[in-house]
């Protein structure tokens, strides 16, 4: 299949994760830099690494003009001895990053930055419709926090989220002007988006850790549908701003799911130990 047939994603949702957890599988001896590359291709036939600052730039000995994704797997290298860790942001809950900067912009428009190695942030922007560029920032006078709660603690918030979530579902209003001939079954919908979302993780890697990235996909395949639905969130105003309240805890709760999952797995794969 030819780049021209290749149906791409249209944003960059999910690759920082898959780049931590496959590097640290890589670093561990678990897959070949190639087999990262085939991952990465999911998203993008090419990458291209870019200094966000003069700091990186330097300090890297970055082209001005952006390198290729033999760049990035250098960035990995060096950085997955020191830790590895995802950060999946949202407005309200940046995890330590500063509360202005080109930094937070970048992460904020992404939704996630791969911490490398603790100074640096890698941030994906899709630069057309073949070519994901990746953003080295440099984090001075800032600390991002990883997340990894216990597996057990979000295992159980997920599920609890599923059932709030089918429940928002269930009570959604569909706009007066549409019939149930011209408006796609929302389960179909979430069934169709919880596969097209799921993460891939390295084979053979903490399966709790691989249950909870397909429960976060099937609550934010869920969230996607009600969101759009948003504006049909019950008759009173007091029954719409309830209905956005729990839409963005329930966002939370997956972000801090799918963090925990994958820098646990980060963790396992560089310590060699089960977290």
């Amino acid at each position: 299949m030819t780049d021209t047939e290749y149906d791409y994603p249209s944003d960059t949702a999910g690759i920082g994760s898959a780049l931590g957890a496959w590097g640290a599988a890589w670093q561990s001896g678990r897959c070949s830099p190639d087999d990262l590359l085939d991952v990465l291709g999911w998203w993008s036939s090419r990458h291209r690494v870019i200094a966000a600052d003069a700091a990186a730039a330097q300090e890297l000995s970055l082209n001005p003009e952006g390198e290729e994704s033999d760049a990035l797997l250098r960035l990995v290298r060096e950085g997955s001895g020191q830790g590895l860790a995802v950060l999946l942001v949202a407005p309200g809950d940046m995890l330590g990053l500063p509360l202005r900067g080109p930094v937070t912009m970048a992460a904020l428009e992404a939704g996630e930055l791969l911490v490398v190695p603790g100074r640096y942030a890698l941030i994906p922007r899709r630069l057309d419709r073949y070519t994901i560029g990746w953003g080295v920032h440099t984090l001075i006078g800032s600390l991002a926090v990883p997340v990894t709660h216990s597996l057990g603690e979000v295992e159980y918030e997920l599920r609890e989220g599923i059932r709030s979530a089918t429940d928002i579902v269930a009570g959604l209003r569909m706009p007066r002007n549409s019939s149930a001939v011209d408006r796609p079954d929302p389960r179909q919908v979430v069934a169709a988006m919880t596969r097209l979302a799921a993460q891939q993780l390295p084979p053979g890697v903490n399966p709790r850790a691989e249950r909870i990235l397909e429960q976060a996909a099937h609550v934010a395949a869920i969230l996607s549908v009600a969101g759009a639905a948003a504006p049909d969130f019950g008759i009173s105003a007091g029954q719409q701003q309830n209905g956005d309240s729990a839409l963005r805890e329930l966002g939370r709760t997956v972000r801090i799911a799918r963090m925990s999952a994958t820098n646990a797995v980060i963790e396992e794969l560089v310590s060699g130990k089960r977290v």
